[in-house]
């Protein structure tokens, strides 16, 4: 995240990750990213569609968790 808003200078970044990954979507939520939506039945894993959990973060949102005042999760 420090390179895409630090050095692209990006306004935001969005991921999509599967639902059954339960470990990344509380990594990525403890990272600060929040759930912004879902892609149903995105796709076909394991004989079953699974949906897609969209995320994504701001860059005001980064800033203020990884800001040196506030350095949370880096």
């Amino acid at each position: 995240m420090d390179h895409a808003f630090n050095r692209l200078n990006l306004h935001r970044v969005r991921l999509g990750v599967v639902d059954q990954n339960k470990p990344a979507l509380k990594t990525y939520t403890k990272m600060g990213f929040r759930i912004e939506g879902k892609a149903r039945e995105q796709f076909f894993v394991d004989g079953k569609f699974r949906d897609v959990i969209l995320m994504g973060i701001l860059d005001r949102e980064f800033r203020k968790l990884y800001s040196p005042k506030g350095m949370k999760n880096k």
